[in-house]
This record gives C-alpha cells, sequence and structure tokens, in this order.
C-alpha cells in the first residue's frame, strides 16, 4: 500500500466550510461530508476532526490500494456534557479540582545524599512524563536543578555599584571573594593547575578593582622600584596597586628571597611603605594576595625549588587551602574535544591515576591540566598512548607507573 505523505489538512486545503455550517451540520456530519469529498477524489481513510479545526487523515491510500474498497469506521471525537444550569438559567462551570500537590520526598534510613538527590531528579523526569506521580510545581524543579547543578553562579555585591555576576566559577571562589574583599592579606595554596592565579583575576573583576601582577622574586627593588641613573622612579605593579588601589597578586611567592621579602613587611602591617623616593601610605582599596604550592615552609617532595619564609612575614598572612575542583576540571577538559565520550574516558584515567598515587603515598603531581592538556593533545589527533606518556606519565619509572597506573 502505497500512503499519501501529508495526513494532515486544514478547512481551507479541502473546501471552505463556515462556522454556520460546522454548527448545523454537526461533528459527525462534518466527519461523513469530508469522506465523501474524499472518496470522489479517489482516497480513503479514518478521518478526524480536531478542536482546532484541522482535519486529520489517518492511513490515507488511494481507492485501488484500500482492501475490499470499503472505508473504515470514523473515528468519534468525545462529546463534551451539556454544562450544569441554575434555577435561573444563568450557566454554573463545572467545578475544577485543584491541584494534588507531589507527596514530598524524603530520605530514607541510610540512604546517601548522592542517592537522595537522585531519587528527586527521578520524580522530576517522571512527572514530566506523567509516569505514576502527580507533575512537580515549577519553583521546586526549578529549585532541584538549582541544587544538582555542579556549578554555583556567583553574584558579588559591593557597596555604590551594581551587583557583579561572575558566572560559574571554582566552588571555592566565594570565600575567596570574602577574604579579598574583607581587605585581610590572603595567602591562597594548593597543588599546580588548581585555578588559583585566574580566580584571583576574577575576583579583581568581581570587585571592580584593576589587577596587579608579579612572579617570585630575588631582590626588594622587583617590588619597591627603583631610581635609574637619569634620577626616573621605576614603579613596580605593587606600587601601583598600592598607591592607587587594586588587586595585587604575588604569584609563587614561596619561590621567592626571603630577605627580599622583608621589604613587605612593615607596608602588610602597618599600612605605609618606604617606596625609594618616600613613603606612601596605602590606598583603601589596595588587596594583596599570594598564590603558592606550600604554606612557606621550605621545600617538600613535589616542590623542591621553595624556601623557607622568614615567620614575621608568614604572620602577615592568613591561608587558605585552595583544592581541586573536580567539576570544573572537567568542564574545562571537554572544551577543548569534540569527542565527549573520548574526553570522558580520558579525563576518568587521570582522576583515577591522581587517586591512585595519593592512596599509595606516591610522590607526583597530577594536576587539572593533565585533563586539560589531553584532551587538547587527543583533540589534535595524537594517538591515546602518545597522550599518556607525555601528559599523564611524563617520564614516571615503570615501577612507580604501574602502582598509579592499575
Amino acid at each position: 500500500m502505497k500512503y499519501l505523505e501529508k495526513s494532515e489538512y486544514t478547512f481551507q486545503n479541502l473546501f471552505f466550510l463556515s462556522p454556520s455550517v460546522v454548527n448545523k451540520r454537526g461533528v459527525f456530519g462534518l466527519l461523513d461530508h469530508i469522506r465523501r469529498d474524499l472518496k470522489e477524489v479517489g482516497l480513503r481513510g479514518n478521518v478526524a476532526l480536531s478542536a482546532q479545526n484541522k482535519v486529520t487523515l489517518i492511513g490515507l491510500m488511494t481507492a485501488s490500494d484500500y482492501p475490499h474498497n470499503v472505508l473504515p469506521a470514523v473515528n468519534k471525537l468525545p462529546v463534551p456534557p451539556p454544562p450544569v444550569k441554575s434555577h435561573d438559567s444563568i450557566p454554573v462551570p463545572s467545578p475544577v479540582p485543584s491541584p494534588v500537590p507531589p507527596p514530598p520526598i524524603l530520605p530514607t534510613e541510610g540512604e546517601s545524599e548522592e542517592d537522595y538527590k537522585a531519587k528527586q531528579l527521578l520524580e522530576i523526569i517522571r512527572s514530566i512524563q506523567g509516569v505514576g506521580v502527580t507533575p512537580l510545581d515549577e519553583d521546586r524543579v526549578k529549585q532541584l536543578i538549582r541544587e544538582e547543578s555542579p556549578f554555583k553562579r556567583v553574584i558579588v555585591s559591593a557597596p555604590h555599584r551594581a551587583d557583579f555576576d561572575a558566572g560559574l566559577q571554582h566552588r571555592q571562589f566565594a570565600d575567596l571573594v570574602t577574604y579579598i574583599s574583607s581587605g585581610v592579606n590572603v595567602w591562597v595554596t594548593g597543588t599546580a593547575g588548581a585555578g588559583k592565579t585566574t580566580a584571583v583575576k576574577n575576583v579583581a573583576k568581581a570587585l571592580g578593582l584593576k589587577y596587579f601582577f608579579n612572579g617570585a622574586i630575588d631582590s626588594e627593588h622587583k617590588v619597591l622600584g627603583f631610581i635609574d641613573a637619569q634620577g626616573r622612579i621605576i614603579s613596580r605593579p605593587f606600587r601601583q596597586a598600592w598607591e592607587f588601589g587594586g588587586v595585587y597578586l604575588f604569584d609563587e611567592i614561596d619561590g621567592s628571597n626571603p630577605s627580599a621579602l622583608l621589604a613587605f613587611n612593615a607596608a602588610l602591617a602597618n599600612g605605609e611603605c618606604d617606596f625609594p623616593d618616600g613613603c606612601i601610605p596605602k590606598h583603601p582599596d589596595f588587596r594583596a594576595v599570594a598564590c603558592a604550592n606550600t604554606f612557606g615552609g621550605g621545600a617538600s617532595a613535589d616542590y623542591v625549588g621553595r624556601l623557607r619564609q622568614d615567620g614575621a612575614f608568614l604572620d602577615r598572612w592568613v591561608f587558605l587551602d585552595w583544592e581541586i575542583d573536580s567539576t570544573l576540571e572537567e568542564q574545562i577538559a571537554l572544551s577543548n574535544i569534540v569527542d565527549q565520550a573520548v574526553g570522558g574516558e580520558w579525563i576518568k584515567l587521570v582522576r583515577k591515576c591522581r587517586a591512585s598515587a595519593y592512596k599509595n603515598g606516591v610522590k607526583v603531581i597530577i594536576s587539572p591540566r593533565a585533563s586539560i592538556f589531553g584532551c587538547t593533545l587527543l583533540q589534535a589527533g595524537v594517538a591515546w598512548e602518545a597522550v599518556v606518556a607525555s601528559a599523564l606519565k611524563k617520564g614516571i619509572d615503570s615501577q612507580t607507573w604501574a602502582k598509579i597506573s592499575q
């Protein structure tokens, strides 16, 4: 049998009928009329009329293809009951039952938070599909979606300026904003590649302040500046932030010469700094942030290039332990590769090796950069084994690799 491709027509596609004709003939009379018109042009099929004045032709085929040349029964639409009227003949609408709120989903004994949230989301899916539950209230659905989102949007409020939507950030970003905006000197310590520097830069944007930066130093002149042979004052990023306001980031501070950092002591504690051309008070909007891989206690098995810092210098900071945000790691890495399944397998391998290294006490660094670089190389067409060797193994001896890769 050859079915016609088009199975839905409006009245205008078939013939013209005014509302009075429709009302006069009734629904079933109208459908019979349509069936006769179709028969005259050699077509057969079931006919139904929708509430939007559309004719639906079901199983439409040519008369020669139709078995026994018999027209099937017409799909009858249900006739609504007549409205209930009161004694004074004024129509009274039928009462509409109020929607029944869904029963609360409560955690069972011994159920993990992850399983509990999964059960809540399952209720959403079932309500959308109409499987066995009352549809959820829209506000409740939105609330559950916000709770389940792996990212948290951060809205930063500050006096005399509009709220700033910092977007999707590291899960500790809000804490970092609070620390920095309070005015204390913040030392952010964490593993390499955890996003410390990027987070500080984004805090500066969120607070509406300029961002200044320098890396490890071996001389106080790289912080305070100097006067050159022509008598010109050569200032450094620290002075710009100190004098005019802004977020000043001292990156890799634990790799700096401890003697050079002593120039910071008076400034960080007393609010005045002795520059080569004189003493300058701190600007009210100056914020000092240091990023490091250690707490200033010197070299470790992973970070052998770090120097032990002076105790008086360390006392001028508050410390924020910056952790790896695995969800952020995954999102950034997967943004570098088209094949999300391959990228997901790579990230899974990186996390497995990282967890095994920690469990077995193996002193290797497997940072989020392994996930990001690996996905980038895979997208570029580099073979899997080559990516493992260059982005993950990185010269680790075979015995150690066997411990963390199995």
